[in-house]
């Protein structure tokens, strides 16, 4: 277990959804403030798709809590806010509704920077991480399944594996990524033997334009290309950034996905 000291701390739990000993693993990662309950896990859980021959491995990071961070500051303007004594019942009402949005708005963007942040110390970690997915059952194949925080920490984790896990990927799954393309990935991805990346994406994932930059990002595009790996862009019309796990079992049917065959 030689990469698990480095993610102690960073907080991670892996949940075995469908564990037979196989020869491949399917291994999700859910993106910022999607899974804050056991019910949450539950609900994801029952989007994962049930393959022979392939186990499912959930892995929980703590992306943060929506809601737990609107109501916090809200509280805090409630408890803070002191508006001029000459002002009118109408002004001071409007003077706690402008502070409450403002103060909301910019506490969410805080909030999803710290956790973009810790989506990228889980991305230098991935060896790690999939080596605690590994810690009862060694895998000949890996897919790796990611959407938006955690599509981003798949696309940069899987440029920054160990040797020993590059041969074991095969397929990598991106849901509204929220990343932008670097084509310094594509060296990294080069290396891969036998990779199928695919990018699922929409051009009305509105969702990905509430941080600058993200205007750009895989999530509402699609990825170049390349003569070294295989790339597979699906365009989700219509998708907004919370569809695609309701959808997945019938994106993974219709564009089979998982499939770690080799072609001719």
């Amino acid at each position: 277990m030689k990469y698990l000291e480095t993610i102690k701390d960073v907080g991670i739990n892996v949940i075995n959804f469908r564990i037979n000993n196989s020869s491949c693993a399917n291994i999700f990662f859910h993106g910022f403030t999607a899974v804050t309950s056991e019910d949450g896990i539950k609900i994801l859980k029952q989007s994962i798709p049930i393959i022979d021959n392939q186990d499912s491995i959930f892995v929980h990071w703590d992306s943060g809590n929506i809601k737990q961070a609107a109501a916090q500051s809200i509280f805090d303007v409630i408890h803070n806010h002191t508006p001029e004594k000459s002002s009118s019942f109408k002004e001071r009402i409007f003077s706690w509704g402008k502070e409450v949005l403002t103060n909301t708005a910019n506490d969410l963007v805080d909030n999803f920077v710290s956790n973009e942040k810790k989506s990228d110390t889980l991305a230098t970690n991935l060896s790690a991480i999939l080596e605690k997915c590994e810690s009862s059952h060694q895998y000949d194949h890996i897919n790796l399944i990611g959407h938006s925080l955690g599509a981003r920490l798949v696309l940069q984790g899987v440029c920054s594996l160990s040797e020993s896990y590059k041969s074991k990927i095969r397929n990598v799954v991106l849901m509204g990524g929220a990343i932008g393309w670097q084509q310094t990935f594509c060296s990294y991805l080069e290396q891969i033997n036998n990779l199928h990346l695919f990018n699922l994406y929409s051009s009305k994932d509105f969702v990905l334009v509430g941080k600058p930059g993200f205007e750009h990002c895989i999530g509402r595009s699609f990825i170049p290309e390349s003569t070294h790996y295989r790339v597979t862009n699906i365009h989700c019309d219509g998708f907004g950034h919370t569809d695609y796990w309701p959808q997945f079992k019938d994106l993974c049917e219709k564009h089979n996905f998982l499939d770690i065959s080799v072609p001719a």
